[in-house]
C-alpha cells in the first residue's frame, strides 16, 4: 500500500505525514528481516523518485547518506540486492549524493565484486552496475 501511495499520491499528503513515513522507513531500514527490507527498500525508492521528480526532498541530506550506506552493504544479500540495487541507482539518479563519497563506494564494490558481488543478474542489479560504470568514467 505504501508503494501505490508514494507512487500517486505522495505530493497530496501533508508534510508533517510524508515526514513521519519517511522517518518511520529510515529508523527501520537496518532490519535483518530480508522481507520487510526489500519492501522498505523499494518504497524509500519510490520517495527518492517521487522526490527527484519534484525538485524538492523529504529526506534529509543524512539520511540520504545513511540509505546510500545500507544499500551499498545489502548489493551482495541474495534476497535484498535487487531492491538495494534499485535503491541505489535511485538514489545516483538523484544527484544529492557527494560524488567523492558515490566514487569510494564503488570502488570499494568494484574490488570485491567477484568474491562478494549481487547474487544474480536481476533488472534493478544490471542497471545499477550499468549506472556506476558510467559515473565511474565521468
Amino acid at each position: 500500500m505504501l508503494i501505490f501511495l508514494v507512487e500517486r499520491h505522495w505530493i497530496s499528503l501533508h508534510t508533517e505525514t510524508r515526514q513521519t513515513i519517511v522517518d518511520a522507513l529510515v529508523g527501520s531500514v537496518s532490519t535483518e528481516d530480508a522481507t520487510a527490507q526489500s519492501w522498505m527498500f523499494g518504497v524509500l525508492a519510490a520517495i527518492v523518485h517521487v522526490d527527484y521528480l519534484r525538485g524538492d526532498s523529504e529526506i534529509s541530506d543524512v539520511q540520504l547518506d545513511s540509505l546510500w550506506s545500507h544499500s551499498m552493504r545489502r548489493t551482495n544479500v541474495p534476497f535484498v540486492c535487487r531492491a538495494a540495487c534499485h535503491l541505489a541507482n535511485v538514489l545516483l539518479l538523484s544527484g544529492k549524493l557527494p560524488l567523492a563519497r558515490i566514487h569510494a563506494e564503488i570502488d570499494a564494490m568494484a574490488l570485491d565484486i567477484t568474491f562478494q558481488g549481487p547474487s544474480a543478474p536481476h533488472d534493478a542489479v544490471c542497471h545499477f552496475l550499468a549506472r556506476c560504470i558510467k559515473v565511474a568514467s565521468q
